[in-house]
């Protein structure tokens, strides 16, 4: 049940803690870069700080990252006289630069890992794990445009239509990062256990996402940049 917590424990930080991510953002930057790289290391200091389980679990299996896009995807589809709208509104870039930080940690990992894995095999990956492979690199190729340009002295840069037109790939990259997680975990999940209540919980988030996203019509102003 540690994913359920780790949902739990997302969103309530960062209602909680909205008004000092605002006020004092860079503080935030660096803890969610510091647990990226501890995670994707593995470094002593988290065996010290006796963060490892969870560290591992909520940062290096996505969790985490997982639960903050989805904040930050479901501000952009709630009705506009939402009052948790408005209350995240402000922090929603901020809140971006916070995920790309510590989904930067399970990206690098895990890619590494598929890669190594790739070169050093001497028969075909399973179907499953070169699809996981391909959608993983998809992602990162996503990713890295979106982290990018949510820096507030980069985004100033841009005009402001490209910038936008840019950050709507964030629709995209929401979903085929779901479907990432499904091709992942499903098979294992039909298993029960830990694996099902994961999938389980991606979904229950999703899901609900997907139907306001359509309810209200935001796939009618999605125009992607080339």
């Amino acid at each position: 049940m540690t994913v359920v917590l780790a949902c739990f424990i997302t969103v309530l930080t960062v209602l909680v803690l909205r008004t000092p991510l605002q006020h004092a953002p860079v503080v935030f930057y660096i803890l969610a870069a510091l647990l990226s790289v501890a995670s994707a290391l593995q470094l002593p200091a988290a065996d010290m700080l006796a963060f490892s389980g969870p560290l591992e679990y909520v940062v290096k299996h996505g969790s985490v990252a997982f639960f903050l896009f989805a904040i930050i995807m479901y501000v952009g589809v709630l009705p506009e006289t939402s009052r948790l709208r408005h209350y995240l509104m402000p922090v929603r870039g901020k809140l971006s630069i916070v995920a790309s930080l510590i989904a930067a940690g399970h990206f690098v990992g895990y890619l590494a890992a598929f890669l190594a894995g790739f070169l050093s095999r001497t028969a075909p990956m399973v179907p499953r794990a070169l699809a996981a492979f391909i959608f993983a690199l998809v992602l990162f190729a996503l990713f890295v445009p979106l982290a990018i340009t949510s820096v507030t002295a980069i985004r100033d840069k841009m005009p402001a239509q490209r910038w936008k037109q840019l950050q709507q790939w964030a629709y995209v990259f929401f979903a085929l990062l779901y479907v990432h997680m499904a091709i992942m975990l499903a098979p294992t999940a039909l298993r029960g256990g830990d694996a099902a209540v994961r999938f389980a919980c991606y979904t229950a988030v999703f899901v609900p996402y997907i139907v306001l996203f359509f309810a209200r019509g935001k796939w009618r102003d999605v125009k992607l940049a080339a």
